[in-house]
């Protein structure tokens, strides 16, 4: 259901070939669904030599990943054995270049694969004390923001908003464009299949839909999902800050203990209050004994500090 965002070089448009999913056993007895994600990953501009060849524009390398690809966490990740997510690797191991385990916690019994760090999730601690706790100055900067989008009318809407599905996909789609990250590229069909988990934050100006936000509640956590915005007008009137804000505000309305705000554009997210929580994810090749290679490819696999900030 969720965009492999931390293990991905930017800006290089991943493949998404196919999505499955399998079912594992939890801990606690219950059934847990991982998906199943194939991608292919160009290699040439990470190699040491820089030659224009046809042949280094063909270097893939083809990546499997068993876990949410557009969270930091995979759902109930501590609730699934080691030993569970080991006899699941042996099982996918044939016709893949290299597995990854996305978005599990720090674990060290995972034998034969090589842990590295994920791009940390933006996650809001909320209080019913938030607007009062973050300070005066801050409190003035965030409500200038809003003011700069006073002529936006706003509106909530649960469930997906099917008359301006074109609109909205239309919306993703611009803002997904301008990512430096380019992962899953949805269609109409997740949006139709997650209305019933989710919320909508839509808004309009003059009359026309130019941002959308999706919301999706687990629990006490409201994740903020997917974002799009109508870049023609969305940085005069401040529209990216705001979907954040009225995103604090649904929270709060529905008394939820934290907002996780996903990956990049850390600078805002730390600006409103989030805190930087670590993920790990875990590599291995299908070949074992060729482990011993993975290291070349930590560049690859981890994070681009630029993304960081």
């Amino acid at each position: 259901m969720y965009p492999l965002d931390q293990t991905l070089p930017q800006a290089l448009g991943p493949d998404i070939v196919d999505a499955k999913s399998i079912t594992l056993s939890g801990q606690s007895g219950r059934p847990i669904h991982l998906p199943l994600n194939q991608i292919t990953v160009p290699l040439g501009p990470y190699l040491p030599w820089k030659l224009e060849t046809k042949t280094l524009d063909r270097l893939m390398i083809r990546l499997l990943v068993l876990g949410h690809l557009d969270r930091a966490t995979t759902d109930r990740a501590a609730d699934i054995a080691s030993s569970s997510l080991l006899a699941a690797a042996e099982e996918l191991r044939s016709g893949f270049s290299l597995l990854c385990l996305k978005g599990f916690d720090q674990r060290d019994n995972l034998q034969g694969f090589r842990r590295l760090a994920g791009m940390p999730r933006a996650l809001l601690p909320l209080r019913s004390t938030y607007w009062r706790d973050i300070g005066t100055k801050k409190r003035a900067d965030l409500l200038r923001q809003r003011k700069a989008c006073a002529s936006v009318k706003r509106e909530l809407r649960e469930g997906f908003p099917i008359e301006y599905g074109e609109k909205i996909l239309s919306l993703y789609k611009q803002t997904r464009d301008k990512a430096s990250l380019k992962l899953l590229d949805h269609d109409i069909r997740y949006f139709q299949s997650t209305s019933s988990v989710s919320t909508y934050l839509l808004y309009f100006y003059e009359g026309q839909l130019i941002a959308f936000h999706q919301m999706i509640t687990t629990g006490d956590t409201l994740y903020s999902q997917y974002l799009g915005m109508d870049y023609a007008v969305s940085h005069k009137l401040r529209v990216y800050f705001n979907l954040l804000i009225d995103c604090i505000d649904v929270g709060l309305e529905r008394s939820k203990r934290e907002i996780d705000f996903g990956i990049t554009s850390y600078r805002y997210k730390k600006h409103i209050g989030c805190e930087l929580q670590p993920t790990w994810n875990y590599f291995r090749l299908s070949h074992a004994y060729l482990n011993w290679v993975l290291p070349l490819f930590d560049k690859v696999l981890s994070p681009d500090e630029n993304a960081l900030r």
